[in-house]
């Protein structure tokens, strides 16, 4: 009898081996159709550090495969979260990408301006330089986020990062006409929400018109109007809400990410 309560004592507090740990289906993943993991639990990231294989190991974090179905897995630099791959195709293009921009490109993000953060400090993680750009194939694109970042572009889900472009095709950067001005950028990201997904900012174009432009905004182009050509409103001259234009956003920009550059932090324009 003490035999057989010693086995069960052991197996019930022994440490959990893989597969004790998957038949209790505390870790799996959205391929094995039970638990998922993510967010920051920390113990389930603990756990996944222990029981997924590990695999590329980026500057800023490590992918790691699920042993139930391979589906990778991307874990911070923080060990704090975890986030689902949603296209494990460009894993190793990620891994190849260089992170050597040219002296070119580099000067261009301080003579643009990168935009701010917000007023809620989001995009700690992001350089966002909004311009115009020539590809290697030559073509031009005047609505351009060059968006330089510290994890993989695969694990956003955002529509923005589904037909992304990578820093190694680019060929020129240039000051794009439908950016706004550095004033006007940091206005935008300087907005406070007054309600609900609503962070205001007037500005006037060149047509007369006052606009009312929603959160932090690197383009515009309306009636003709562009970017540039966007001015600040002053307040006696500011407008009621309900007799501003509000914009609409009837171009497309497109995102090309590449890896973080420490040094480049300094080209946002100066915030708060």
């Amino acid at each position: 009898m003490k035999m057989k309560f010693l086995t069960l004592f052991k197996l019930i507090f022994k440490p959990l081996d893989k597969t004790i740990f998957f038949r209790r289906k505390k870790i799996t993943c959205k391929s094995c159709k039970t638990t998922e993991p993510g967010g920051s639990w920390i113990d389930l990231v603990n756990q996944v550090r222990h029981f997924y294989k590990k695999g590329v190991q980026f500057d800023f974090g490590t992918i790691y495969y699920c042993p139930n179905c391979n589906q990778p897995w991307y874990l911070d630099h923080n060990d704090t979260t975890l986030s689902y791959v949603h296209d494990s195709s460009r894993i190793e293009e990620w891994m190849k990408l260089s992170n050597n921009l040219t002296d070119e490109q580099k000067n261009m993000f301080f003579e643009i301006g990168a935009t701010p953060l917000d007023f809620y400090e989001y995009g700690k993680d992001f350089i966002d330089l909004p311009c115009k750009v020539t590809l290697i194939n030559e073509q031009t694109l005047d609505f351009v986020l060059i968006r330089l970042q510290k994890d993989p572009p695969f694990i956003y889900s955002e529509p923005c990062y589904n037909e992304y472009i990578t820093i190694d095709k680019v060929v020129k950067i240039e000051p794009s006409e439908y950016t706004l001005n550095p004033e006007l950028r940091l206005q935008t990201c300087q907005a406070r929400e007054i309600r609900m997904c609503f962070s205001p900012t007037r500005v006037i174009g060149s047509n007369g018109v006052q606009y009312l432009l929603n959160g932090v905004t690197n383009f515009f182009y309306q009636d003709n109007i562009k970017g540039s050509e966007l001015k600040n409103v002053l307040k006696s001259d500011a407008k009621y809400e309900l007799d501003l234009v509000e914009q609409h956003c009837n171009f497309k920009v497109k995102y090309i990410i590449g890896h973080w550059d420490e040094s480049l932090v300094r080209s946002r324009i100066a915030n708060f």
